[in-house]
């Protein structure tokens, strides 16, 4: 859910290899300020928010 990237008590949002698939919404970056938000080892397709630093592998299922 959104609320989790705007909760300012988190700072690292670990989302890597959990078998997650699909586009990722501009708007997990709203509130971001700072936040690390790790996606790798899933299957979410581009293009990605530019907040997602930590893509790393993705494969891709549409």
């Amino acid at each position: 859910p959104l609320s989790l990237t705007q909760n300012e008590n988190i700072n690292v949002l670990y989302l890597h290899d959990n078998h997650l698939a699909g586009n990722i919404s501009d708007d997990i970056c709203n509130g971001d300020e700072g936040k690390k938000i790790l996606i790798y080892e899933n299957s979410f397709c581009p293009p990605f928010p530019d907040c997602i630093k930590y893509i790393g592998k993705q494969t891709c299922e549409k």
